[in-house]
């Protein structure tokens, strides 16, 4: 995605993220057996940005220095920013289609999960402050690092229907007991 930052456009269409993500989970399937695959869904480029920037850390980093995806934080890169969340939704897309297509084929040693919490942008019980790491204001914190863990095992003990579409930084971990299952659908 970053790439949009140098290049001006993406690196791979949507077409061409979905043709490699199957590809990629189809070797996966066929090599590895028994297998569970979770993807997080990706959160905007203006969501990162507008998080930053009303974060009193970040709008005072010095962004001269190397910050990966920088043009999410200029001001006059707007355009790009807007390209860019166009893609991430539509990578995100991609990624569900191809969820849908091994929930349809059912396989009984074989799933792939979408998660949400992480793509809406909704950090809850945390200062702005914390969200992202101090080095580049970009990337996450070791806080939230650590919500997205919880917020992954969480969801995948978790029913489709009640699994949730934010990260909390005060869950704990689901304790499993011998009942609980890994939630496919």
């Amino acid at each position: 995605m970053c790439a949009a930052c140098q290049l001006g456009t993406a690196f791979l269409s949507s077409i061409d993220f979905y043709t490699n993500l199957l590809a990629t989970l189809e070797k996966i399937r066929l090599n590895i057996p028994r297998t569970f695959v979770n993807i997080v869904l990706d959160m905007s480029a203006s969501t990162i940005a507008n998080v930053a920037s009303s974060s009193s850390f970040c709008s005072s980093i010095d962004r001269t220095t190397f910050v990966e995806c920088q043009c999410i934080f200029d001001q006059d890169s707007a355009a790009i920013r807007s390209q860019m969340d166009y893609l991430i939704s539509q990578y995100n897309t991609q990624v569900q289609q191809v969820a849908e297509y091994y929930k349809t084929k059912d396989y009984d040693s074989f799933a792939v999960i979408v998660h949400t919490f992480a793509s809406s942008g909704d950090f809850r019980d945390v200062g702005l402050n914390n969200i992202f790491s101090t080095f580049d204001c970009y990337h996450p914190s070791q806080a939230t690092h650590a919500a997205f863990a919880v917020a992954l095992w969480n969801s995948m003990l978790t029913p489709s229907a009640s699994k949730k579409h934010y990260t909390s930084y005060t869950d704990t971990p689901i304790c499993p007991s011998s009942s609980t299952k890994l939630y496919i659908y």
